[in-house]
């Protein structure tokens, strides 16, 4: 066996219905729905002592134009010696808002300033109507 140098990738996703990524939901919501991506980074550069990653969600509609204005964000940045250490991997949760009736791609770019490199996941979810209220 060789082993190889660990690839720069977002692994483990899931949807879920709260931000602590306890409720799993389907690739399905309907419009206003609150829905959560999870998903893990693997094979950042660790070697100068210092972490600095990133992950930009952005959702797609079904003719992959952008429905936000904005991509959600979030990140970890650090060059605290035992969380370099001690973490192979980064946890990223990021809300997926639910704008509209479509047939989305949520698209998943994580980035590792310290390596210069990206990995990108990406994940159908359809947004139906809401119910009616009675």
């Amino acid at each position: 066996f060789t082993r190889l140098p660990p690839e720069p990738a977002l692994v483990a996703a899931g949807l879920y219905r709260d931000a602590e990524a306890k409720v799993p939901s389907p690739a399905f919501a309907r419009v206003g729905d609150q829905l959560f991506l999870e998903t893990r980074f693997i094979g950042f550069d660790r070697s100068r002592g210092r972490i600095d990653t990133a992950l930009e969600l952005q959702v797609l509609d079904e003719q992959g134009k952008p429905m936000l204005e904005k991509p959600g964000t979030a990140a970890l940045v650090t060059a605290d010696p035992g969380v370099v250490r001690d973490n192979e991997v980064v946890t990223f949760v990021v809300e997926v808002p639910c704008l509209r009736v479509t047939k989305a791609t949520v698209r998943a770019t994580a980035t590792d300033k310290e390596g210069g490199a990206k990995a990108t996941l990406e994940l159908p979810l359809e947004i139906h109507e809401q119910l009616p209220t009675p």
